[in-house]
């Protein structure tokens, strides 16, 4: 028997090859398969006459397994789809503790195992120009904490701090200021030296930029940020989808709760792009229009401070008689 997990995270091309490759590998039967399976049989039909695969994953798209096993059911293939509701040994408290993290279309696929799609139209839907909204500003007091996107030309740093809600008894943060378009990284930490000179201030760059450099710079991008700030780098960058839907998250969670502002007044490029990113035709987050830039600067600091919680919600593919 094979056992096949995470099978939607290849592409649709790959995971049908690999389908195959792994259907082949399972046609041959075992030894004395007759006299085991009448044995078998008396105890409740644990053994089966048949090989089987099973292949597991999280129903995020419509991709090989949708399209495969959920679209055209055929005979001799069975597909389970879990609710995490149905898992008996998960403390108490583990359903609420999703719904206050993730964005509510991750919900379905997380909580309820159903396919849902999360690469179509706008990237962060749970932005709302009214209900994300502040006019939180700069205070002496305030400590910084700035998200850091390194692009050469392009270089994005979004300025944020935080404050405690009593309403929802939990933190909140602002997106205050704006850094966009610089040209490199010691452009970069001028610039905000010369804005904010007496705060205290923590960088949560790139990951990349522990291994590249600016310009002509003979020290990598993140050892010049830990030279003039607080640096918080994580060894390697997040995957794509869990910094998104940690944005989506803070933006607005499954229970309606908004832990994420943004002052347009001094973030309009900020807003503009939360607003305006889109998926391609590829399913992956647009660059062509450079939206990319403060979206992925803002996302490294939240992802970092705020990471989502992955869900164990599956669904089950059991076939069996081919």
């Amino acid at each position: 028997r094979a056992h096949v997990d995470e099978l939607d995270t290849l592409s649709e091309e790959k995971a049908a090859h690999a389908w195959i490759k792994i259907l082949a590998r399972n046609r041959q039967n075992p030894d004395n398969l007759d006299e085991a399976h009448k044995i078998f049989n008396e105890e409740r039909q644990r053994f089966s006459a048949y090989n089987r695969v099973s292949a597991y994953c999280t129903p995020e798209g419509f991709k090989f397994m949708y399209k495969t096993w959920g679209r055209n059911p055929k005979p001799g293939y069975e597909m389970i789809q879990a609710s995490t509701h149905s898992n008996p040994f998960l403390p108490d408290d583990y359903i609420e503790t999703l719904r206050n993290s993730y964005p509510a279309n991750l919900i379905e696929a997380y909580i309820e195992g159903k396919f849902t799609n999360l690469t179509s139209g706008s990237v962060y839907t749970s932005y709302d120009r009214k209900l994300n909204a502040t006019d939180r500003v700069v205070e002496a007091k305030d400590v910084l904490h700035i998200g850091m996107d390194f692009n050469v030309g392009k270089m994005s740093a979004i300025v944020h701090v935080t404050d405690y809600c009593d309403i929802i008894d939990e933190e909140i943060t602002s997106a205050v200021h704006e850094f966009l378009g610089l040209l490199d990284t010691p452009e970069m930490i001028k610039a905000i030296q010369a804005k904010y000179p007496d705060h205290k201030i923590f960088i949560y760059p790139d990951a990349s930029g522990q291994n590249r450099k600016s310009s002509n710079a003979s020290e990598t991008d993140i050892s010049q940020l830990k030279a003039a700030f607080n640096v918080r780098a994580k060894t390697k960058n997040p995957f794509v989808k869990n910094r998104i839907a940690s944005v989506q998250g803070m933006l607005c969670n499954a229970n309606n709760i908004i832990r994420y502002f943004i002052n347009e007044d001094t973030c309009p490029g900020t807003a503009d792009s939360l607003e305006q990113q889109a998926y391609n035709k590829a399913g992956e987050p647009d660059k062509s229009h450079d939206n990319d830039h403060p979206n992925d600067a803002l996302g490294y600091y939240i992802h970092n401070r705020y990471p989502i919680i992955i869900g164990s919600s599956v669904q089950t593919l059991d076939i069996r008689g081919f």
